[in-house]
């Protein structure tokens, strides 16, 4: 088992993120945790306070009063988690069990990083397994599954040129009302997104996972398209009866 040294070391390899802090996310022996690092740390990066909010796949997961954010504060400061040894800051923050969609977490006013966690070639991997045995609700340039509360697009034969163009993502409710007011004159909640941010490539093919609205739905429309140019392919899904 390596240790948190050879762990971080190791994930540097594997490319850092764009920050002042490294951040990582880490599942070493079933654990859930990030972990952060900056190396010639001063005093003042450490002791500064660390934003962490995270987005879950099903609001549902979170306690009842955060349902309407949609959003977990963990806030904290690094010495709670880590410590400075050599003049290298290091924390080791555990996350919660729940499917996660996406992490924000930095310094205020200093760095920020957004991570993804369902865009894990590991995570892609255990999902498309988990396909194998399901036919697609609807085929076009993507096979569109509909799981429950998300979305999969799914293609086998996949080069970066495929993932390029932005998503859209329209999502129909069966009573408007479900809606923000702000989106309830046009009828749909918007949900567009670049594939990165949904994503990844494995093994040649290419998936990304979207969750979907706790409220019933009538419809999903969605494709990929280019501004100023138009769609460049559609789909419709309806709910199985």
């Amino acid at each position: 088992r390596p240790g948190l040294a050879e762990l971080i070391a190791q994930y540097r390899r594997q490319g850092g993120t764009a920050a002042a802090f490294d951040v990582f996310i880490d599942r070493t022996d079933g654990r859930h945790r990030l972990l952060y690092a900056r190396e010639d740390c001063a005093l003042a990066e450490y002791e500064t306070p660390a934003t962490l909010h995270i987005h879950p796949e099903n609001r549902a997961d979170l306690p009842f009063y955060l349902w309407q954010s949609g959003v977990d504060n963990r806030d904290f400061r690094l010495p709670l988690y880590g410590g400075r040894p050599g003049g290298e800051c290091i924390a080791v923050v555990p996350l919660p069990d729940y499917p996660i969609a996406a992490i924000h977490t930095g310094q205020a006013g200093h760095w920020e990083v957004n991570l993804y966690p369902s865009t894990e070639p590991d995570r892609l991997r255990e999902t498309y397994a988990a396909l194998s045995a399901i036919q697609p609700n609807r085929r076009a340039d993507f096979d569109l599954y509909w799981q429950g509360n998300r979305l999969i697009y799914l293609r086998e034969t996949c080069a970066a040129t495929d993932t390029a163009a932005s998503f859209f993502l329209h999502i129909l409710p069966q009573n408007v009302a479900d809606l923000p007011a702000d989106r309830q004159a046009a009828g749909f909640a918007n949900m567009d997104f670049a594939f990165d941010r949904r994503g990844g490539h494995f093994a040649g093919r290419c998936m990304a996972v979207v969750a979907l609205p706790e409220y019933p739905i009538a419809a999903i429309r969605t494709g990929q398209y280019v501004s100023g140019q138009g769609e460049l392919w559609a789909a419709e899904l309806t709910p199985e009866r």
